[in-house]
């Protein structure tokens, strides 16, 4: 590396040192990224064992305790509660909007945790809450988890693709009413749970690999600026 750059203002030796820890972060990614492949390869193939294989014929089969029901027998949906932006009091408990937690009062309206989905504006969206909330008028929660688990409900509606219900031509807005007439297939709770815990692990990993594309981006973007300013010079 000596020589094919000239360091304005620095000493070369600190670039040589930067650069060989760029490579080995680099390095350590791709190890990271290797490793979350593989889990996540495995919670695939776990799934497989708990997943419903089912017949597309008219005679569709079941596996032993699974049932079809409709959303308002699995966790009905009801209208947040109005609390305009004037009237909120700093406190601990999140104030869950359409898009998900944007505020934080002083009181709450529901016990955790919480699914919560957007009514009005973002659509599609589904938050999971693990402490007690105020659901804004802005959006749906689940009022009743029916004796489901909590986060096989929150997944189970993420896979619902709830913006494909909106309606109105101006501000996007999810009708209740049509999403309870949607029916899902369900399965004892036993296998909700590990199916919930499968889910939740591969979304960890993909939330590692996020934090850590956000922090190359952000050395990227550093780098940039000393190269297209002239502050490091190649030869």
């Amino acid at each position: 590396m000596d020589g094919l750059c000239r360091w304005r203002g620095e000493n070369w030796d600190d670039l040589d040192r930067q650069s060989v820890v760029w490579n080995f972060r680099t390095t350590a990614v791709l190890a990271k990224r290797r490793t979350a492949i593989r889990k996540f390869r495995i919670v695939q193939r776990e799934g497989r064992r708990v997943t419903l294989s089912r017949k597309t014929a008219k005679n569709e089969t079941l596996p032993k305790g699974w049932r079809k029901v409709k959303i308002i027998d699995f966790s009905p949906l009801q209208r947040g509660f109005d609390l305009p932006t004037a009237q909120i009091e700093e406190g601990a408990y999140p104030v869950v909007y359409s898009n998900g937690v944007n505020n934080y009062h002083s009181e709450y309206k529901s016990k955790a945790p919480g699914v919560v989905t957007g009514r009005s504006g973002t659509i599609g969206e589904v938050t999971y809450v693990i402490q007690d909330y105020w659901p804004h008028n802005t959006s749906l929660w689940v009022t009743d988890f029916k004796d489901n688990h909590p986060k096989f409900v929150f997944y189970a509606l993420q896979n619902l693709r709830l913006d494909r219900f909106h309606a109105g031509s101006g501000v996007p807005t999810l009708n209740r009413n049509d999403v309870h007439k949607q029916s899902i297939l369900v399965p004892p709770l036993s296998e909700q749970k590990v199916i919930a815990s499968l889910l939740e692990k591969a979304q960890k990993e993909i939330d590692i690999l996020k934090q850590l594309a956000e922090q190359y981006r952000t050395q990227k973007h550093g780098l940039m600026q000393k190269l297209l300013t002239g502050k490091w010079l190649l030869k």
